[in-house]
């Protein structure tokens, strides 16, 4: 809710804004979040081309820009894949994929470099209330059993230098929040 107006969670901040349900509950949660939004204000703004709150009688937009990078045809230069390598042989550094053992450590790792990052800015980052790095602490373990949780951290010589989350579903992975 901003300014008395009920908008999607991301709204301002995000490439993609929908809603998630599972394809069997599209037409149902429709018929119930029209019901809820009857004689209320609302804008779903930046829904991508397939989303089906497109289809409400709403105001609502599609996305105006959402680059994506289609790995396929990804061109890696030379010096790219030569810096890749050099990285790959030092010792110092290292890439970890979340399993249930790490998430937690990952987790802290993503919020300190994430606050960091933002503190450098002299504003809060999306992680600034101890309510949301709850909420994303607990959250990260259930999406990883869940099969839906990609988090990577880089590891260099002895501490974390980045980690990036990611959220995963039917053969697309988005890009989620990121330390650096």
């Amino acid at each position: 809710l901003l300014d008395g107006t009920i908008r999607l969670l991301g709204a301002g901040n995000t490439d993609y804004l929908d809603i998630l349900c599972e394809p069997q509950c599209v037409r149902p949660a429709l018929r119930v979040l029209a019901e809820y939004l009857l004689n209320r204000e609302y804008d779903f703004m930046d829904l991508p081309s397939w989303s089906p709150l497109l289809a409400m009688d709403s105001p609502s937009s599609e996305c105006s820009v959402c680059p994506v990078l289609r790995l396929n045809e990804l061109n890696i230069s030379r010096k790219l894949l030569a810096n890749l390598e050099n990285a790959r042989r030092d010792r110092e550094i290292r890439v970890e994929t979340a399993n249930e053992e790490c998430v937690p450590e990952m987790m802290d790792a993503l919020i300190c470099l994430h606050e960091a990052r933002w503190r450098q800015k002299h504003q809060a980052g999306v992680l600034h209330s101890e309510e949301v790095r709850r909420f994303h602490r607990n959250a990260a373990p259930a999406l990883l059993r869940a099969g839906f949780l990609r988090l990577y951290g880089l590891f260099h010589h002895g501490q974390w230098a980045a980690v990036h989350y990611c959220l995963s579903a039917h053969r697309r992975t988005y890009y989620y929040l990121s330390g650096l």
